[in-house]
This record gives structure tokens, C-alpha cells and sequence, in this order.
């Protein structure tokens, strides 16, 4: 510890008075000024009518009610979308629809009473957005953010059912991305919707062949949609890590009842 001298010690006390000495005084002119600018607004609003009162205080305070105004809006925002926020009971994609927009909410609604899904807690999605073949140039592009999208929904195990054409799916299933419909059905199901030749086979990677696909165009209510042209053929799959998987069953059911309830 380091001793210092008489004349040493006093200058260093003197120092910190100093110092302590211009903080009050720093702090009675803030509250001199803050005293002084209340009291002089004051004097202003003084003989202003009602209006010119309020008039007065928006320009003065204008920005700082706005300020104020926005950051309850975006706290009340933040409350309601939490509060409101669904769970996805069932996510469906339809790949390559022949229309740049298609209305679904029908669809989810029919669909969510058809499997007694609680539409106050949970959504039905059928994503008709990701689009990956393309033959013009100029939406190349959008192919590819479509694929790097799909490629991230599977990782993110967000899709249930995956609704295409067989050479697309095709290449799924040699992935081992497309799950067994035997998983699905009972054999007298499965003889059933090939007796009405709905079932699409595909390749597996080890080189088998296996029910993966049902097919869906022939549906009157999925025809009803207009999500595709009555004549594309389109297949519905299981994405092997589906989240809810249970309701594949209950879907084809819904777009096949003349077949599935008999």
C-alpha cells in the first residue's frame, strides 16, 4: 500500500470535494432546469382555451405519443398473434398446381370437421406454393427457392402428405422418403382402392417395389378444389417422418367416401 505525504493527502482530499462539490452542482441547475421548464410551460398553457391547450401540447409532445402509441400497438400485436397462434394438426403439400393461386380454406375447413379436428386449437394446411418443375427460364429461380423450401419442411419434419405426379415421387421414394402404404391400410383397403386402380407403386432404394402413392384425381371432392386440372394425375404420399402421419388414412377416407366408408 502506497503511504503518501501530508501535502500529498491534501491535495487528494481536496481533489474529491471538488469533484463531489461541481456533482451538486451539476445536479441542482438539472433540477433548477427541469423546475424552471415545467414552470414556464405552465405560464404558457395559462389563459388557453381547451383547444388550444391540446393543440399545443400534440406539437410539443407529438412525437413522443406517437413513440408511445406505437409501442403498445406492437405489444398488444405480439399478445394477440401468440394468444391466437395454431398448431398444425395436418400439413399437405400439393406440388406444381396448374393455377399461380388457389383458395384451400374451404378445403381445411371440410377436411378439420371430416377428422374432428379442433379448428380452435389446430390448422389444417394444404401448401399449393411449392412449385419445382418450370420449363421457362424465368422462373428458375422460383424452382429453386421452391426446392430448397420443400428440402427444409422435410428436415424440419413439418409435412405430413406430399401430393404429385409419379415421376416426382419417384424420386422421393428411391430416397426412402415415401413411407409403405401397407403401413396405412389393411389389405382388403388396399385391394379395394386397386380394384379402382388408385394405387401408385414406386421403387424403394433397396431396389423393391411397394405401394407408396394413392391416387387422388379421381376424387369428386378434390376436384371440387380446382387445385389442378381435372386431367393432371396426381398422388398423395406419406413423408417418412411425418408428424401426423395417423391422418393420411382419414384423408384418403375424405376424398374417397364412396370407397373407404363402405
Amino acid at each position: 500500500m502506497k503511504l503518501y505525504s501530508q501535502e500529498e493527502q491534501n491535495a487528494i482530499d481536496k481533489a474529491l470535494q471538488d469533484d463531489i462539490a461541481s456533482h451538486d452542482i451539476d445536479e441542482k441547475e438539472e433540477t433548477e432546469t427541469l423546475e424552471e421548464e415545467v414552470k414556464l410551460q405552465h405560464e404558457k398553457l395559462k389563459g388557453m382555451t381547451l383547444k388550444e391547450k391540446l393543440s399545443y401540447l400534440f406539437f410539443y409532445y407529438k412525437w413522443h405519443a406517437l413513440a408511445a402509441i406505437g409501442i403498445i400497438a406492437f405489444v398488444i400485436y405480439m399478445i394477440v398473434a401468440i394468444l391466437s397462434r395454431k398448431d398444425e394438426a395436418f400439413y399437405c403439400v400439393f406440388m406444381n398446381v396448374d393455377h399461380s393461386f388457389v383458395e384451400t380454406t374451404g378445403m381445411s375447413a371440410d377436411f378439420e370437421s371430416y377428422a374432428g379436428i379442433n379448428s380452435r386449437k389446430y390448422k389444417t394446411v394444404f401448401d399449393t406454393t411449392i412449385y419445382t418443375q418450370n420449363n421457362n427460364p424465368m422462373f428458375e429461380e422460383d424452382a429453386y427457392d421452391s426446392s430448397v423450401r420443400l428440402n427444409a419442411l422435410f428436415m424440419s419434419a413439418q409435412v405430413d402428405v406430399l401430393c404429385s405426379s409419379g415421376k416426382i415421387l419417384d424420386d422421393y421414394a428411391v430416397q426412402d422418403i415415401l413411407v409403405n402404404l401397407h403401413d396405412f391400410f389393411s389389405e382388403e383397403e388396399l385391394h379395394e382402392l386397386e380394384e379402382h386402380d388408385l394405387i401408385y407403386y414406386s421403387t424403394g432404394s433397396d431396389g423393391r417395389e411397394y405401394p407408396a402413392a394413392v391416387r387422388i384425381n379421381d376424387s369428386a371432392v378434390f376436384n371440387d378444389v380446382g387445385i389442378y386440372d381435372e386431367t393432371t394425375v396426381v398422388y398423395a404420399s406419406v413423408v417418412s417422418n411425418a408428424p401426423h402421419r395417423e391422418y393420411f388414412n382419414t384423408f384418403i377416407s375424405y376424398l374417397y367416401p364412396e370407397i373407404m366408408e363402405n
